[in-house]
């Protein structure tokens, strides 16, 4: 796998140009929740761990565990299907 964060920022890339114009989107600071895939893509910057803790067709909960992925820290559940696309057929973001 290569640098981490590398697919955070691609996935990042493609999100941004998928949207028709800058000023479409809203601005920062009002109140518009982060998608799951932001929300992974931030917890693998900082270093931490993730690991998916369930799986079906309609929903992906993934374990957001401490850096040293000793802990657990949070849950993120989510049928978005890029997350699902993001997350692929992967267990964990450890190597």
């Amino acid at each position: 796998m290569g640098a981490p964060g590398a697919r955070c920022r691609v996935v990042h890339d493609d999100l941004m140009s998928a949207s028709p114009r800058a000023e479409d989107s809203p601005p920062a600071g009002s109140g518009s929740s982060p998608t799951p895939v932001e929300v992974l893509c931030r917890w693998e910057q900082s270093g931490a761990v993730w690991r998916v803790a369930a799986r079906s067709p309609s929903a992906l909960t993934l374990a957001l565990m401490t850096c040293d992925g000793a802990q657990e820290v949070q849950r993120l559940t989510s049928a978005d299907p890029d997350l699902f696309a993001f997350v692929g057929d992967r267990v964990t973001n450890e190597p």
